[in-house]
């Protein structure tokens, strides 16, 4: 029996394919690994938003923590979600204000801290209760200034908050006082 070739688009990179199984979603590993980090919130390194998909591999992306694998937490029943967008929001948010009343800071404490927030705010969990989340807005807003590219000398940068934000972090945080304390060492998408 012949098996004609037929043709799909892929569903990552838009492209067209030949396939033969009816399943295959994807015209190459690297679009179906893509899709998968896309997905579950991974960050290309230098993909930025005029860049084609097929313009970053699977090589080009960075993880939230150097040299490891981030484990993705799967919810339990016996845990709300917003309560766990919560904890990780009020940590993420202590974590900003004592980076900010550090001064200056390292490069590399600096990006990781950058990368948990950035994948907080893609994170499936936290994209499905933003509606029910307060500081939703707070947290978007802040993301690209967060991720912008920073002027580092000798591997450290100064974190400045302006009063307005201080305070508004400040008062979220003061909110969430009922909020379990979490680790930002602990923290997984």
């Amino acid at each position: 029996m012949h098996q004609t070739n037929m043709q799909r688009t892929c569903e990552y990179c838009g492209s067209l394919f030949s396939f033969v199984r009816a399943t295959k979603k994807y015209c190459s590993d690297n679009c179906k690994q893509m899709a998968y980090f896309k997905r579950n919130g991974f960050v290309p390194a230098h993909k930025s938003d005029n860049d084609k998909a097929d313009s970053v591999s699977v090589k080009d992306v960075k993880y939230a923590q150097l040299n490891t694998h981030l484990k993705i937490e799967k919810t339990t029943s016996t845990r709300d979600d917003l309560e766990i967008v919560k904890t990780y929001a009020k940590c993420l948010i202590r974590n900003l204000l004592q980076l900010s009343r550090s001064g200056y800071v390292e490069q590399n404490t600096l990006l990781e801290f950058t990368a948990a927030w950035s994948q907080f705010t893609s994170w499936h969990v936290f994209l499905k209760k933003r509606s029910d989340f307060p500081y939703c807005g707070l947290f978007i807003e802040l993301t690209p200034k967060l991720l912008a590219k920073s002027n580092f000398e000798n591997g450290l940068v100064e974190v400045v908050l302006s009063e307005t934000l201080n305070d508004q972090l400040e008062e979220a945080l003061a909110e969430m006082l009922d909020v379990q304390h979490f680790h930002f060492a602990k923290m997984r998408f």
